[in-house]
C-alpha cells in the first residue's frame, strides 16, 4: 500500500492518521482489483484500477491497527498488509 497525504509526504505499508480528525482516501489501483480492509474501523473498500474510490473514516484513539488486502489480487496477496 502506498498512501499520499495532502501535505505530499508518502508512505509505504503506515498510514498515520490524526485523532479525532474526519478523513476522505480517495484511492485508485494502478493494477488489479484489491479491497482496503481496516477490522478496527469496519471499513472495506475496493480499489480498482482506472476509477476513483473514497473512503470516510474518523480515528477515535491513538493506537496501532492493521490494514489488509481482502481481494485476492495475485501471488502477492498476502504481503498486502500494513498498519494505521
Amino acid at each position: 500500500w502506498k498512501f499520499q497525504h495532502e501535505s505530499g509526504l508518502t508512505e509505504i505499508n503506515e498510514l498515520h492518521l490524526p485523532k479525532g480528525k474526519k478523513i476522505h482516501l480517495i484511492m485508485i489501483s494502478q493494477d488489479v482489483i484489491h479491497s482496503l480492509f481496516i477490522p478496527a474501523f469496519r471499513v472495506k473498500q475496493d480499489v480498482l484500477p482506472e476509477v476513483y474510490t473514497s473512503l470516510y473514516l474518523e480515528p477515535l484513539k491513538k493506537g496501532t491497527n492493521s490494514l489488509f488486502c481482502a481481494e485476492y489480487c495475485g501471488t502477492e496477496h498476502s504481503r498486502m498488509t500494513g498498519k494505521v
